[in-house]
């Protein structure tokens, strides 16, 4: 097997391919900037109205709120399961509701803080149903 001589450098030759393919990487990088930088100013530009977000109360707002209220009772009662329970399986179900449903209160109340409304409000859990409740709300878990 003959082994080849190296070739001597040619200051006039392209760099390495390390180079060359950051080069490559950076261009590619400003390209996709550049395309998504058009992209949010097309579907923005032609916006005639503005943004409106859910008052304090809408719909949106109550299911928001009493959404995070009934998950967060969820998360109390899964916790009183895998606290109390030797069964794998059980355990493994409220782990699983535990971390679920908090993630869930988490975007729910993430829309909140967008729509810039408090977490909890002054009106009555279900009101926006037309089913306003002082008190423990219907189909909730009690203390």
């Amino acid at each position: 097997m003959a082994v080849e001589p190296k070739r001597p450098v040619n200051p006039s030759e392209p760099k390495s391919e390390g180079v060359s393919s950051n080069v490559r990487i950076g261009a590619l990088l400003i390209i996709i900037s550049v395309m998504a930088l058009l992209l949010l100013i097309v579907t923005f530009a032609g916006r005639s109205n503005p943004i409106v977000f859910p008052v304090e109360d809408s719909a949106e707002v109550g299911f928001a709120r009493d959404m995070a209220l009934h998950h967060s009772q969820a998360v109390n009662l899964a916790q009183l399961l895998y606290d109390r329970s030797e069964n794998p399986t059980l355990r493994s179900i409220a782990l699983d509701i535990m971390l679920t449903q908090q993630d869930q209160i988490g975007q729910m109340g993430g829309w909140l803080d967008i729509w810039g409304v408090p977490r909890v409000g002054v009106i009555l859990p279900m009101i926006w149903m037309d089913m306003g409740t002082e008190g423990l709300s219907p189909g909730m878990a009690t203390e």
